[in-house]
């Protein structure tokens, strides 16, 4: 069983109950159809802490949330479509990519279209 977790950003919270996300797991679709023929436990869903003018917590927050991800057993992590501004993938989130691929982490950049 491939164990995945789901990173979304803050921002899209006011508007995004994460249904497309969830939806396209469920269907084995868009992003998630690489385990169309494998069984998976959908075991994180998190956001980032926020930037610009808003911003949860503070770098132990986010260090935290990590933390735990890390410990999970997560296999891989898929990024929300919502990480991206303007057509560019937030840097914030890149940065959280980049310490989980650090750790053996796969991480998919997308979820559904």
């Amino acid at each position: 069983m491939t164990k995945i977790g789901l990173l979304t950003c803050l921002r899209s919270n006011d508007v995004c109950p994460r249904v497309g996300c969830l939806q396209a797991l469920a269907a084995r679709e868009d992003y998630f159809s690489v385990y169309a023929a494998q069984k998976i436990k959908l075991a994180a869903v998190w956001t980032c802490q926020g930037c610009d003018n808003l911003v949860l917590g503070d770098e132990s927050a986010r260090a935290e949330k990590l933390q735990c991800v890390l410990q999970s057993g997560i296999q891989a992590v898929h990024i929300g479509c919502c990480c991206k501004r303007d057509g560019v993938w937030c840097p914030e989130i890149r940065n959280i990519a980049c310490i989980l691929e650090q750790h053996g982490i796969k991480v998919i950049w997308g979820t559904h279209k």
